[in-house]
């Protein structure tokens, strides 16, 4: 089995069952995303079109994140049990070791986690709502000029030295330039 890059899972359709964070964050350098330290998830779906294995890699520094899955539908394999094995395999050759399943122990943790990778993606559901304000209204382009109130003019410019003192005793006295 090998594992494509594939769009971001609807999360309207697809519910987490398991998920699985990556403890370490190895340099990758994959054409998918810049070079850099990277995360990773093995996430464990469920929805009406059955069990499906989905891997998320999120690039530290530029927030990107892919996602892959295997090329060949999960029925042709024996269950998702071979095919999590496969993406385990699959992210281990990049270098990631995996944690135990994130579902059994902290599910808010889980949930959480996988809707960031979800919303970096465009795909949750804050990045749908998003989409739509966006679609709704042209976005208002501000100049400086206008935000920005012009300053009060100031009446006398005070030099900045350490002789200012002497400047602002003598306010008329005439400068001498050597």
């Amino acid at each position: 089995m090998f594992f494509a890059r594939q769009d971001p899972p609807d999360p309207t359709r697809n519910a987490l069952r398991a998920l699985r964070p990556s403890l370490n964050t190895p340099v990758l350098g994959v054409d998918e995303l810049p070079p850099g330290p990277a995360s990773a998830a093995i996430a464990c779906l469920g929805g009406p079109g059955g069990p499906r294995i989905s891997l998320a890699l999120r690039a530290l520094r530029s927030g990107e994140v892919v996602f892959f899955g295997p090329d060949e539908e999960l029925g042709e394999w024996r269950g998702p049990e071979l095919a999590l094995d496969a993406a385990l395999s699959f992210a281990e050759s990049m270098g990631f070791l995996f944690d135990d399943d994130r579902m059994a122990e902290d599910p808010d943790a889980a949930q959480r986690l996988w809707r960031g990778l979800l919303e970096a993606s465009g795909r949750g559901p804050l990045a749908a709502l998003g989409a739509a304000a966006e679609s709704a209204a042209e976005p208002e382009l501000l100049w400086l000029e206008e935000v920005a109130a012009p300053a009060a003019a100031v009446g006398r410019a005070i030099a900045l030295t350490k002789f200012r003192r002497g400047l602002l005793d003598a306010p008329d006295a005439p400068r001498r330039v050597r």
